[in-house]
């Protein structure tokens, strides 16, 4: 009976053995998958720190250059507006330089037209006179 004893020792005791040695791979897998959780993390708090860098620097650079847009499209706008300005007073100028030429040279005409009736009507009174 003893012999049959000894295995069934044995056995127990390797059982125990490997309840022990599974009971400790169990910890040491839980205590990795914790670490490695927390190294997960950690590495997203400073990817998503990065990301927040690298946004925050884009938008800077994305504003600046909507600033420097709008400069540049409100100076090309302002001397838009003068040499408009400047061609509307031009053409006003002439057209007011061609009026007084036309006015002139109508008054011109008119005078010449009104001498001509007026020499026209004298000379059909003196003939209706004589």
């Amino acid at each position: 009976m003893t012999d049959k004893r000894k295995p069934k020792k044995i056995k127990q005791q390797l059982q125990t053995g490997l309840d022990a040695m599974k009971v400790e791979a169990q910890r040491n897998y839980d205590k990795a998958m914790h670490q490695a959780e927390l190294e997960l993390k950690k590495q997203q708090q400073v990817a998503g720190e990065r990301l927040d860098r690298v946004d925050q620097w884009a938008l800077k650079h994305v504003d600046e250059a909507l600033e420097k847009a709008t400069e540049e499209f409100n100076r090309a706008k302002g001397i838009a507006k003068k040499k408009y300005d400047r061609a509307i007073a031009e053409a006003q100028n002439s057209l007011q330089k061609n009026l007084k030429q036309t006015s002139s040279a109508v008054g011109k005409k008119i005078g010449k037209i009104g001498d001509r009736l007026k020499d026209a009507a004298q000379s059909a009174w003196q003939k209706l006179v004589d």
